[in-house]
């Protein structure tokens, strides 16, 4: 017996993970010196996006702002490297 079922096409906030998450990890890395903070900062501006729709006009920009300046508390302080 075969399978039949089509695989649904991803999602447009599966797509935009899929090619800015990476990207944007690792600036955050580089931001925040820390990778699990990364990952946090990451999944919940994903999460965020999930929640907000289709009422965020420009997804990407929205994902990497948020992801910035939404970072979790218990990561340090940034700093200017100089």
């Amino acid at each position: 017996m075969t399978d039949t079922t089509e695989e649904a096409p991803p999602s447009t906030t599966e797509a935009l993970y899929r090619e800015q998450s990476p990207r944007l990890h690792r600036s955050l890395v580089g931001a925040f010196g820390q990778r699990d903070v990364a990952d946090e900062a990451v999944a919940e501006a994903f999460v965020q996006l999930m929640r907000r729709g289709d009422t965020v006009r420009d997804p990407a920009a929205w994902v990497w702002r948020t992801a910035l300046v939404r970072r979790p508390s218990s990561s340090p302080p940034l700093t200017r490297r100089g």
